[in-house]
């Protein structure tokens, strides 16, 4: 599947979202306007389709947290028109702030001066220093910048009972989104064995997990390189 369209829709949908947010044309509008839930619903769904086969950073880290996002603004934005709540719609709106933040918590990290030459291993003794180990590596700094960029998101939100359990909640589903990708992990071997029951509820939703990406990478490879051959 060709990207690049997806890509342009997902950024224009996103910038749409933060322009109509921020720059609202009329103020007698309804807290949130049936245009805003749509881009939201384009926006996490392109986000989806991006972050299937995403390898950057450490992929079995990353994803999860690019899913949890889509799923938590998918969410929230339905619960803001159904509520008309302006809070939740901004809830919504801030996590796409979070790839701005990606950005320069990987811009603060690639360029910090606090880095020294040698690093001390933990279970080494005090005096112990183990050379080459005090440089961040491209992957590990963008998995940082992920999570990082994710809970200063969470930590912005502005309905009350959100605000306050936001970041916990964030990583309970991130925790979900993986012993999913574990669980689906499992079950699409069976079907890549022909085992699949055409009456077990079970399998249809594994399956359908797998095609929008909650599996784990290697194995969503695997399954659509034998669905493309």
């Amino acid at each position: 599947m060709h990207l690049h369209p997806v890509i342009i829709i997902h950024s224009l949908s996103g910038l749409s979202e933060l322009t109509q947010f921020y720059l609202p044309i009329s103020s007698t509008a309804s807290a949130v306007p049936a245009a805003a839930v749509f881009l939201c619903l384009i926006q996490c769904a392109t986000n989806l389709i991006l972050v299937r086969t995403l390898t950057r950073g450490i992929p079995a880290l990353v994803r999860p947290v690019y899913q949890a996002g889509a799923l938590l603004r998918t969410v929230f934005v339905l619960a803001a028109y159904a509520g008309a709540s302006h809070e939740l719609w901004h809830d919504s709106i801030v996590i796409i702030h979070a790839f701005a933040y990606t950005r320069l918590i990987c811009f603060l990290f690639t360029t910090a001066s606090a880095f020294t030459d040698t690093e001390v291993s933990e279970g080494a003794g005090a005096g112990a220093e183990i050379k080459g180990m005090s440089k961040l590596s491209v992957a590990q700094t963008y998995t940082v910048a992920v999570y990082g960029a994710a809970l200063v998101s969470m930590g912005q939100m502005q309905h009350v009972f959100v605000g306050r359990y936001a970041a916990v909640a964030f990583l309970v589903i991130v925790a979900v989104v993986m012993r999913l990708e574990g669980w689906v992990e499992r079950q699409m071997v069976l079907v890549a064995g022909c085992e699949m029951k055409r009456g077990c509820l079970g399998d249809h939703v594994a399956y359908l997990l797998y095609r929008i990406g909650i599996c784990k990478l290697e194995v969503l490879l695997q399954m659509d390189r034998r669905v493309t051959a």
